[in-house]
């Protein structure tokens, strides 16, 4: 069995990405939870574009395996316009103020940003199995929904 290091939610921190990088080095795979993007107040330097760069490249080499985050979610639905020319993420003052490290570092609805957000469609899915171990970042709403546990696994049984 492969052993895998599990870094959930580096939000644009490129500083903690190298450090969790680092401690993961012997461990042979890394697999990554989702929120590469979206720096929360506590990260001092938002660095989107260093934080994707990098996951970029470790999962094209086959060195990572990446999931969607909800803030991956939230970009594509930002950035890409509805039927009605409208953006399908609402840009409200909450909206914005939550994704704003990735609008200062790509802007709004611009090439490089629907490029990245085309990147997370193409390359990032909602879950992926691992050895025997199912990885997700988040479940969106549980509210009508039952999980059974299981050793090594988790099995939704009623929805």
């Amino acid at each position: 069995m492969t052993r895998h290091t599990v870094i959930p939610d580096i939000h644009a921190d490129f500083e903690r990405l190298q450090r969790s990088l680092q401690i993961a080095s012997s461990s042979g795979h890394v697999a990554f939870l989702g929120d590469f993007i979206d720096a929360g107040q506590t990260v001092e330097k938002p660095a989107d574009f260093q934080v994707l760069e990098l996951a970029r490249t470790l999962i094209s080499d086959g060195k990572a395996v990446g999931m969607m985050g909800n803030h991956e979610l939230n970009a594509i639905l930002y950035h890409a316009k509805g039927k009605n020319g409208a953006p399908m993420r609402q840009h409200s003052p909450k909206n914005q103020k939550q994704h704003q490290s990735f609008i200062d570092e790509f802007g709004v609805g611009t090439a490089k940003a629907v490029e990245w957000t085309d990147w997370f469609l193409e390359a990032l899915p909602l879950w992926a199995e691992l050895d025997g171990l199912r990885l997700v970042h988040a479940c969106g709403s549980i509210r009508n929904s039952v999980y059974e546990a299981q050793p090594m696994q988790l099995k939704r049984v009623i929805c």
